[in-house]
């Protein structure tokens, strides 16, 4: 509603979601401010007592200890593919490049999220029309840095100029406005970025690893 006052628009997203879109001075400055919008921060600490559950669950289940239990999940993925299959026809927002101008001030090239039709093999963009200019300031940050994690990911798959695609990557973060209204040194968000991209390494090409 906060959104909706400030910029005229309906936020469709959930507090918690919206939140992490928006500069960081704001509605998560502080767990102290996140409180006071009625909405509670996800501590580290549960993260990983949740994967411990996951994975013993997991190990349940491969070793046939525990049966997997057949009923709908409520996820709205089943219903999507049902439409791929042609079984219905479903409405839903996804992320796909602006090609269609659904978004028609946004880059060609941006990947958005809009309304599209799913039915048999084709998911086609709903036009959305112009973003407001205000929304547009909120929303170019992230189509930059969408851009520049794009670029970085493609030349280092090639092995191209590893430096570059850091320099890269510490920009995305530096220019994210969630990170950006904290103002954290170049120096926090380079060890920030580096320590992400070690912990994750396994799954990052051979030209991300020092």
């Amino acid at each position: 509603m906060d959104l909706f006052e400030r910029y005229g628009a309906i936020a469709a997203a959930g507090d918690r979601h919206l939140a992490e879109f928006m500069p960081g001075d704001e509605y998560l400055k502080d767990p102290e401010t996140a409180a006071s919008w009625d909405f509670a921060l996800t501590p580290v600490s549960w993260r990983k007592k949740d994967l411990e559950k996951r994975l013993a669950r997991s190990e349940r289940l491969y070793e046939e200890k525990e049966e997997i239990e057949i009923k709908p999940t409520g996820e709205e993925g089943v219903l999507l593919i049902k439409a791929l299959l042609g079984l219905e026809r479903v409405i839903s927002n996804v992320n796909l490049p602006n090609y269609a101008h659904q978004i028609s001030n946004l880059p060609e090239n941006a990947v958005v999220e809009t309304n599209a039709v799913f039915s048999r093999d084709s998911v086609r963009p709903v036009y959305a029309g112009e973003a407001d200019e205000k929304i547009k300031e909120l929303i170019m940050p992230h189509v930059e840095n969408h851009e520049r994690i794009y670029r970085a990911a493609y030349d280092a798959i090639k092995g191209e100029n590893m430096d570059e695609c850091r320099k890269l990557v510490y920009d995305a973060f530096i220019n994210d406005p969630l990170v950006k209204g904290h103002h954290p040194s170049y120096e926090d968000v380079r060890k920030l970025a580096d320590d992400m991209i070690e912990a994750t390494s396994a799954y990052l090409p051979e030209s991300w690893k020092k």
